[in-house]
C-alpha cells in the first residue's frame, strides 16, 4: 500500500512534465476556447492526483477523519473531471451534433447528483464509510457513481467514433484521440469499481492525457507551425507586392526614371540631413527639354513622348538612372552624390558637348543648371534647387540663341 501514494507522486510529476507546455504556454490561456478548456482539464486533474495520493496515505495508516474528508473530495473531483472532459468535447464539437450537447448537460446533472449523494452520505453512508478503527467500507452508490461516469465516458467515445464517418478526414486523428481518452477512462473506472486500493482512475487520467497530448496537442503544434509558415510566406508575398507597388509608384511610366513621388521622398531625406548637419558633398542639376511644346503641337504627343524618352536616355548616358528624377512635363533633376559629385565638372562638360552637337545636328536639346550644397548657408533643399533652376534658364536661353544661329 505504500506504493499507492508513492505512485501518485510519480503520476503528478509525469503529468506536469508531459503537460508543461499546456500549463505555462499563454496560447492555452488566452488563444482558443478549446485550448483554454484543455488547459483547465489538465489543471483540474492535479488536485485529483493530490487528493488520491493523500487518500492512499490515510488509508494505509487508518487515519479516520482525514480519510473521510479525502474520500468526500475524491468523489467530487471524479465528477469534476468528467464534467471538464465532456465540456472539452462539447466546446469542440457542439456545432456538429445535438447529442454531445445532451452529454454535456448530463455531465452537469451528474455533478449535482454526486454532490447530493455525498451530502446524504455524511448522515447515512450509502457510498463509503470509515469506522472507528479507520477501516474503509464501500456501499452500493459507490458502484452507481462509478458506473454512471463510465457510461458517460463510454457513450461520448462511441459517438465520437461515429462522427468519424461524417466529418472530414483531417479531423479523424483528433476525434480518435478523444474517443480513446474516453474509452481508457471508462475501462479504468470499471477496474476501480472492482478493486479499491489501487489508483486506477488516476492512472487512466495520466495515460489518457498523455495520449491526448501526443495525438492532438503535438498535432496542433505542427498545424500551428504550418500556419505560421503559411502566414510568413503570405507576408513575404505581401511585402513583395508592396515593394512592386512602391517601385511602380516611384517610377515614371514614360521614361522609366524615378517619378515625382520618389523625388518628394528624396527631398524629405535631404532636408532631414541638412537639419541634422549631416549632408556632405551634394549637388543638384536641373534639366529642361527644349522644344517639347512645339513638338507636341506640330507632330503630336506621341512624338513629344519620344522626345522625352530620348532626353532621359541622353541624361542616363552620363548620370545614373538611380539619381535621375522626372519632376514635371519636361523637367528632370539629378542629385549628385559620391563619384558623380566628385566628377561632376568632367561629366557635365561631356554632357554639354553632346548637347551642343545636338544643336548643330537637330538632335534632342536639353538645358542644364548645376548648384552645389553650401553648408550652414543652405538651410533646405529648395535653396539649392532654386540656384540650379536659375542657371538652367540661363542655359536654356543660350541654347535658343545657338539654335537660331545654326538654323
Amino acid at each position: 500500500m505504500i506504493s499507492y501514494y508513492h505512485m501518485m507522486i510519480f503520476i503528478i510529476i509525469i503529468h506536469c512534465i508531459v503537460n508543461f507546455d499546456t500549463l505555462v504556454n499563454r496560447h492555452y490561456q488566452y488563444d482558443t476556447p478549446v485550448g483554454k478548456c484543455f488547459r483547465m482539464f489538465v489543471i483540474g486533474v492535479i488536485p485529483l492526483y493530490v487528493i488520491d495520493g493523500l487518500w492512499g496515505f490515510f488509508y494505509l495508516y487508518r487515519i479516520r477523519i482525514p480519510l473521510m474528508i479525502t474520500s468526500f473530495f475524491y468523489f467530487m473531483m471524479l465528477a469534476i473531471t468528467v464534467l471538464l472532459w465532456i465540456r472539452l468535447i462539447y466546446i469542440r464539437f457542439s456545432q456538429i451534433t445535438l447529442y454531445l450537447i445532451i452529454c454535456y448537460y448530463s455531465g452537469i446533472v451528474y455533478f449535482l447528483f454526486t454532490l447530493v449523494i455525498l451530502v446524504i452520505n455524511i448522515f447515512n453512508p450509502i457510498v463509503f464509510s470509515v469506522d472507528q478503527q479507520g477501516m474503509y467500507h464501500i456501499y452500493l452508490f459507490r458502484a452507481v457513481l462509478l458506473i454512471i461516469q463510465s457510461i458517460l465516458f463510454f457513450a461520448s467515445s462511441l459517438y465520437l467514433l461515429h462522427l468519424m464517418k461524417i466529418v472530414d478526414k483531417n479531423m479523424h486523428l483528433h476525434i480518435l484521440a478523444r474517443a480513446m481518452f474516453g474509452l481508457i477512462m471508462a475501462v479504468m473506472l470499471l477496474l476501480h469499481m472492482t478493486y479499491v486500493p489501487a489508483p486506477f482512475y488516476s492512472i487512466g487520467c495520466l495515460i489518457a492525457t498523455c495520449c491526448y497530448y501526443k495525438f492532438i496537442v503535438e498535432n496542433l503544434k505542427d498545424d500551428h507551425y504550418q500556419e505560421l509558415d503559411r502566414l510568413l510566406r503570405r507576408e513575404q508575398e505581401y511585402k513583395k507586392q508592396i515593394n512592386n507597388i512602391e517601385l511602380i509608384a516611384n517610377t515614371d511610366p514614360l521614361t522609366g526614371v524615378k517619378s515625382a513621388r520618389a523625388y518628394s521622398e528624396a527631398i524629405s531625406e535631404i532636408d532631414d540631413l541638412i537639419l541634422k548637419d549631416k549632408l556632405q558633398e551634394f549637388g543638384v542639376i536641373v534639366f529642361d527639354v527644349n522644344n517639347l511644346k512645339s513638338t507636341n503641337d506640330k507632330y503630336g504627343h506621341k512624338m513629344g513622348d519620344i522626345l522625352l524618352m530620348t532626353a532621359a536616355r541622353t541624361i542616363i548616358k552620363y548620370f545614373t538612372d538611380n539619381d535621375l528624377y522626372r519632376i514635371g512635363g519636361d523637367e528632370f533633376v539629378v542629385m549628385l552624390k559620391g563619384k558623380q559629385f566628385t566628377n561632376r565638372k568632367m561629366i557635365l562638360a561631356d554632357f554639354e558637348t553632346e548637347i551642343e552637337n545636338n544643336v548643330k545636328n537637330k538632335g534632342v536639346i536639353i538645358a542644364s543648371g548645376i548648384s552645389i550644397y553650401r553648408p550652414r548657408q543652405d538651410t533646405c533643399y529648395r535653396l539649392i534647387f532654386e540656384r540650379a533652376d536659375l542657371r538652367m534658364y540661363d542655359c536654356k536661353a543660350l541654347l535658343k540663341v545657338m539654335e537660331q544661329s545654326y538654323h
